[in-house]
C-alpha cells in the first residue's frame, strides 16, 4: 500500500490572496512617511499610484506601497498618506481597480516523491513569483 505524504512548505513568504485596490494622489502633491526609518518621508506628485492597505470612505489616513514593476525585488516600502489627498482609481464602470502585479514572493517547498525503484525521497523546489510582462508568473526550480 502506497502512502502519499502531503507537501511540507518551508519558509514561504506570506502574501495575501486578493489584491488591494489601487489608489492615486489627487492633490497637487502630498507628503507621506514610511513605516521604516530607512525609507523616511517623501513628497509624492499628483497621479502617483499605489496599492492601498487600510482604506475606506472617509479614512483619515490610507496606507500603501508603490505598485510593483517588473524587476522589483525585496519588500516594498509602506507609506501613510493623508486620506484627503488620495482617492481610488476607478474603471469605466466605477469599480475599484486592482494592480496587475504584486511584489515578488518566494521560498522553498519540499515534497516526498516516489522514485523509479519504489523508494521515497524528498524533492526540494525553489518557488519564485514575480512580475513579468505586466503579469504575475510563478517559476519552480529544483534544488536537488
Amino acid at each position: 500500500m502506497k502512502t502519499l505524504l502531503p507537501f511540507v512548505c518551508v519558509a514561504l513568504a506570506t502574501s495575501t490572496v486578493a489584491a488591494n485596490p489601487v489608489y492615486q494622489v489627487t492633490a497637487e502633491h502630498t507628503y507621506a512617511c514610511s513605516s521604516s526609518p530607512s525609507d523616511g518621508c517623501k513628497d509624492f506628485p499628483k497621479g502617483f499610484r499605489f496599492e492601498a492597505y487600510n482604506w475606506g470612505a472617509g479614512a483619515p489616513t490610507v496606507g500603501g506601497s508603490p505598485l510593483a514593476k517588473e524587476g522589483d525585488s525585496g519588500s516594498p516600502p509602506h507609506y501613510r498618506f493623508d486620506g484627503r489627498d488620495v482617492a481610488p482609481v476607478l474603471d469605466d464602470e466605477g469599480n475599484m481597480t486592482e494592480p496587475n502585479c504584486r511584489w515578488p514572493t518566494g521560498g522553498v517547498t519540499q515534497r516526498v516523491v516516489e522514485g523509479p525503484n519504489g523508494q521515497l525521497y524528498v524533492r526540494r523546489l525553489q518557488i519564485t513569483t514575480k512580475c513579468v510582462g505586466g503579469r504575475m508568473v510563478t517559476v519552480q526550480r529544483p534544488l536537488n
